[in-house]
C-alpha cells in the first residue's frame, strides 16, 4: 500500500536529501532545528507522524557508520 505525501512532507525530505548531498551525514536533532522549524514548531514531529520520525531518524542513523568506510 501506497500512500501520496503532502507538499511539506515531500519539500522536508528534499530537505533532508539536500543536507545528506552536501554533507554526507546528518545528526537527527537537526530535525528540530531551523530549517526544519519553518514547518512546524515542532520540527519533524509535526509534519509526519510518530513512525515515520521514528524510521526517518533511524535511516539517518544508518547512513553515518556508511559514510565512515
Amino acid at each position: 500500500m501506497q500512500r501520496k505525501l503532502t507538499a511539506d512532507q515531500n519539500e522536508f525530505l528534499n530537505m533532508i536529501i539536500d543536507h545528506l548531498t552536501a554533507r554526507g551525514v546528518m545528526d537527527p536533532k537537526l530535525l528540530y532545528e531551523a530549517p526544519f522549524t519553518d514547518f512546524d514548531t515542532k520540527g519533524v514531529e509535526g509534519v509526519f507522524q510518530h513512525p515515520d520520525v521514528l524510521r526517518l531518524v533511524k535511516i539517518l542513523r544508518e547512513v553515518e557508520p556508511r559514510t565512515a568506510a
